[in-house]
């Protein structure tokens, strides 16, 4: 597959993927969508595929363990998100400050604990 082709088949998954969120929320669901955004088994199963497909099952293996740090990682951001949003901050700050959060966690796993 050209790199055209494979670019636009993700591109289209991707759009279809968060369009699917946003009509969830539109029409009156937003909690199945949170539950959604943070379960994600449709965006890991997606990964672990085309891993295991492009690179093999080892790298499929390393791959899955390092989705389940970047689900620690979700947990970091979401948390400092849920407990900002309880504050009168606004929506920005609240991001800016769970984002900065994310990247000091990130940043001690990969150079503190240095997995893998």
């Amino acid at each position: 597959m050209n790199l055209p082709n494979f670019v636009l088949k993700q591109f289209l998954i991707g759009g279809v993927t968060f369009t699917t969120y946003a009509l969830i929320i539109k029409y009156g669901f937003p909690n199945i969508a949170g539950l959604l955004s943070g379960a994600m088994p449709l965006a890991f199963t997606y990964t672990m595929v085309t891993v295991y497909l492009l690179k093999g099952r080892k790298q499929a293996i390393t791959t899955s363990t390092y989705a389940l740090y970047g689900a620690l990682m979700w947990i970091i951001f979401a948390s400092v998100s849920h407990v900002l949003l309880k504050t009168n901050y606004n929506i920005i700050t609240i991001l800016a400050i769970a984002s900065v959060a994310w990247g000091i966690a990130v940043y001690i796993l990969l150079k503190v604990v240095k997995p893998e």
